[in-house]
């Protein structure tokens, strides 16, 4: 079970960094929704990221589902690759 929270804080994490770059719009803090559907159960609450500078960032959520809660907090350095092309 925790393997696949992981995974998909993971896949949302990496959404919340792509969809700066596809928006080519700037932003200091960013509000969602969390949603994980794992096992069979499915876990949703809010989500919030905030970019401290250029490449710190700070992420956290809390989802609920059927009798218990998750908490989640996150720091990312975000740099893009050298070798990279856009």
């Amino acid at each position: 079970m925790k393997k696949i929270i992981y995974v998909c804080i993971t896949v949302l994490t990496f959404c919340f960094a792509t969809s700066k770059t596809f928006a080519q719009s700037s932003y200091k803090t960013a509000v969602g929704l969390g949603i994980d559907v794992g096992d069979g159960s499915t876990i949703v609450g809010p989500s919030i990221k905030h970019f401290f500078s250029e490449h710190n960032a700070f992420e956290a959520d809390v989802l609920f589902g059927n009798q218990y809660a998750t908490v989640g907090a996150y720091y990312q350095y975000n740099r893009s690759f050298k070798e990279a092309k856009e």
